[in-house]
Parts: C-alpha cells; structure tokens; sequence
C-alpha cells in the first residue's frame, strides 16, 4: 500500500479491504482503523466488507460494533446481512437483550434475514436473563427457518454451550432439537466435536461422542481423523487408537500423523503401539518419515528388542537420514545389556567408521556390559580406551571395576581395585564410603 502512495498510485478501495481484515486476523483493531482512516484520507470510500469486518470483530464490544455502523451510514455505504448479523451478535454477547432483537427488527425492516449463529446468540442471551419466555420465542423463530439455517443454529448453540463447558446443557438443547425435528447431520455435530478437540478437551470430547451415538448420530471419517490427529499432536496415543478403534470405516488412514503417533508411542515407553502405528502406516501405503524410524530405534532398544532395532535403524539409512551418534549408542547399550559383547563392540565400531565421536554413554555401556560378564579385563579396556579419547570417564565406571575386582577376591583383584581407587583419589574424586567397606 505504501509503495503505491510513494509513486503516486491510489490503490482502489478493495485494497483497503483486505489491509483491515489482516489487521483483524491478527487482533489488531487499531491498526485496522488506522487502515479505514487513511482511505479516507485519500478520498477512497471504504467497501461495506471494510466495515462488516471491523462490526463483526468479536474482540470488540456493542459500542465499538455500533459506532462502526453508524460511520458505514455516515459514509452512504449501504448495510448488508453481515452488518446487522454484527450488531445482533455483539448485543447478545454482551447479554443485552432488547439491543439485539432492536438491531434484529431494524434488518427486517429492510428485509434482511438472520442467519442462524445469531438465533443462538439471542437464545443464549434470554437463557443468561432467565427470560424463558423469550427462549422459547427465539427457538421457535429458528426451527421456522430454512433447514440451513435451523442446522447452523443448533451447531452455534451447541459451540457456545461447549464453550462453557456446558455439557449437560448442550444435551439438553440437543435432545430439544430432535424433538423440533430439526435434522441434525453428522457434520454439524462432528463440528462440535472438532472444537473440543482443538482445544484439548479430550473429556468432554470423549462425552459428546458416547452422547452422539446415545441418540443414533453417526460421524463421518474425517471427524475420526481430526480427532485422532488432535490426540496425536498432544502425544496421546493411547487414546488415539481408543478412537481409531471406534470408526466404523477403518480406511480412514488418508491423512493421520502416522509419524507423530510413532514418535510419541515411543517416547512414552509404549513399543508394541508404536509398532501398531506403523504397521497401519504401511496398511495404508504411507511410509513414515525418517525420525519416526528413529524414534523406533530408541523404542525397540528401550523394550528389549536389539534386533528389531537394527532393522529400524536400517530404515533410517533407506530414508537417507544420516545417522548421529545418538542413534547408534542405544544399539550399544541394548546388545551390551544384553550380554551380546560382540555385536555392541560391532556397533561401537560402526560409530567410528561413520567419523563420528563417541561420547562417553557408548564407553560406559561396554565397561557395564563386560562387567556384568564378570569380564573385568575387557572391561578396563574399554575404561582405559574412553581416557585415550579424551573423555573423562565418570566415577560410575571405576566404582563399577572396583567392585567388581572386590567380587573376584584374589589377592591381585583386591591389589588392582585398591590401584584404580588410588586412580579416583587422584582424580579428586570422591568415592563412596560402600567402596572402603568392599575392600
């Protein structure tokens, strides 16, 4: 916009328009109004989209929406249905009933319709009064409408009953439509359940579905798929595949976050559902992603399994991921706990001919291993192998070999493990009282 101001080009009014919508997107009202200022300035004359945006803004309160509607007059704009939705909606928010149905008479008298969000609204602004009667008025004025209208009236209803947390009252208002024969679809009542699920509230989520299917509505695929990948983003796979269970076409697999529920299983400690989210990945012909397979390396080391853990971590190769030395040390640790000596000091090996460095987890790994095996030479090797690397080896390890030696009970291990205290001592370290005992 500026640009054009600089070269003398006066943008046309649609311009102007779009600036005030993003200025609202991002919560921005003062900007926006900076926005409708400077057209005028201009001598362009806003769009009556430009001033619905800034009537409808649902930060702003019955004054804010009022004000611009009476600029929009001031300016010979003529209103249309979204103004007066506007109005209507800001005065039921603000639970000032008599404004609305005001603002709604005065769209009729120039033969514009509400639609139905704003017989919600009124609803729920005579409910908050206690105005039964006026309840009872509005509802009866939405069922009278068209069914796209009665459809988005009850689903408004529903949303900000939800809102509230309100589930006893959204199964109330519910029921009351069913009775009024409005037909109640599966999207308009997925849409609900969508909202619940954006915004985490996997509970009442979990509710409104078993009501659902109380009073025999079903939901379509793609709610199952919302759900399911809301659980997966907030790393409950558990509960994910509760609702993968529950839909009745299980070929929904087109677009659920496969990688993430992997990767969450995984962290969480759950390999067998981590193994279950990829085996229906490949049902469904979407190969994970390379930091899925990663995730199922640590998964299947931390559950036991080292060779299916090799096989994963060939997967990661196959992705062309490069492996770091992080994926490589969980293969030393399991097969090293696993007494498998030789394939944990293969895989050590692998991290060098990779060019990459060890830490000192992959060292400690095989000191523990050879040790368990009561393997204390082979053990000291690798301990005196991570000190030629440069790495300071932790007191866990000499402490480990001591014992150890203390174990063995010839005098030459007693000899040795009182040389590798002397090694800690001189290390400034602070062995602990258990040792002394031991010796």
């Amino acid at each position: 916009l500026n640009f054009g101001f600089s070269r003398g080009l006066l943008p046309e009014a649609t311009s102007f328009t779009l600036l005030v919508k993003a200025a609202l997107r991002q919560g921005d009202a003062q900007a926006a109004e900076e926005v409708l200022s400077s057209a005028v300035r201009y001598g362009v004359r806003p769009e009556a989209e430009a001033f619905n945006a800034m009537i409808c803004f649902e930060e702003a309160d019955l004054i804010h929406a009022e004000k611009w509607f009476a600029r929009m007059r001031r300016f010979q704009v003529a209103p249309t249905q979204a103004s007066f939705v506007g109005l209507v909606d800001a005065a039921a928010r603000a639970g000032d009933l008599p404004m609305a149905e005001y603002w709604y008479d005065e769209a009729l008298k120039i033969g514009i319709q509400m639609q139905g969000p704003s017989y919600a609204n009124l609803v729920m602004a005579a409910e908050l009064l206690g105005d039964s009667a006026a309840v009872e008025k509005w509802f009866r004025m939405a069922c009278q409408r068209q069914a796209a209208v009665q459809e988005s009236f009850i689903e408004k209803l529903l949303s900000i009953l939800m809102d509230r947390q309100d589930l006893s009252g959204a199964r109330a208002w519910l029921q009351r439509a069913k009775e009024a024969r409005i037909d109640l679809n599966g999207d308009a009542m997925g849409n609900i359940l969508k909202q619940l699920m954006r915004t985490q509230n996997f509970k009442a989520a979990d509710e409104w579905f078993k009501h659902l299917q109380e009073v025999g509505i079903s939901l379509a695929p793609k709610i199952f798929i919302e759900a399911i990948n809301s659980l997966a983003i907030a790393e409950q796979w558990r509960d994910a595949e509760c609702w993968y269970q529950r839909c009745p076409d299980l070929e929904i697999s087109q677009g659920l976050k496969f990688d993430r529920l992997i990767i969450c299983a995984s962290r969480g400690g759950d390999y067998p559902a981590a193994q279950r989210w990829y085996q229906r990945s490949e049902a469904a012909n979407q190969r994970p992603d390379a930091m899925a397979f990663v995730a199922l390396v640590h998964g299947a080391c931390e559950h036991g399994e080292g060779q299916e853990a090799e096989r994963w971590f060939q997967e990661v190769i196959d992705s062309n991921l490069t492996p770091t030395v992080n994926l490589y040390t969980p293969l030393v640790r399991r097969f090293a706990q696993d007494g498998e000596m030789e394939k944990a000091e293969a895989w050590f090996e692998r991290i060098l001919e990779a060019g990459l460095k060890p830490g000192i987890f992959p060292y400690t790994s095989l000191v523990s291993g050879f040790l368990r095996l009561k393997k204390l030479k082979e053990a000291e090797d690798w301990l005196r192998k991570s000190l030629e690397a440069g790495l300071k080896s932790d007191d866990v390890m000499y402490s480990a070999l001591i014992d150890g030696y203390c174990k063995e009970g010839s005098a030459a291990s007693l000899q040795r493990a009182t040389e590798l205290l002397e090694v800690m001592l001189r290390r400034a370290a602070k062995p602990k009282p258990r040792l002394i005992t031991k010796l």
